[in-house]
């Protein structure tokens, strides 16, 4: 995802990855150590982060009316 997005021109202080657990961080933070950080063109991400309640809101907010909402509520949290 991080190569994804600066491939498309975001700067890496942008670019920041949500989690729901601990060991998905962990396996993320390693992958960016041993595969970007080092590689100018890439480069580490601003942020790597757990959000525990992420997918609690989601399903709070799983409406088919209202699609956009759990994008919209994940984005909120990612701000925080």
């Amino acid at each position: 995802m991080t190569v994804s997005c600066r491939l498309l021109g975001y700067p890496a202080n942008q670019i920041s990855i949500l989690t729901t657990y601990n060991g998905q961080k962990a396996l993320l933070q390693d992958v960016i150590e041993r595969r970007c950080a080092n590689n100018p063109a890439f480069g580490r991400p601003h942020k790597v982060r757990r959000r525990p309640r992420l997918s609690s809101h989601r399903q709070l907010c799983d409406q088919p009316a209202l699609p956009h909402i759990p994008l919209l509520v994940s984005l909120l949290l990612a701000l925080r």
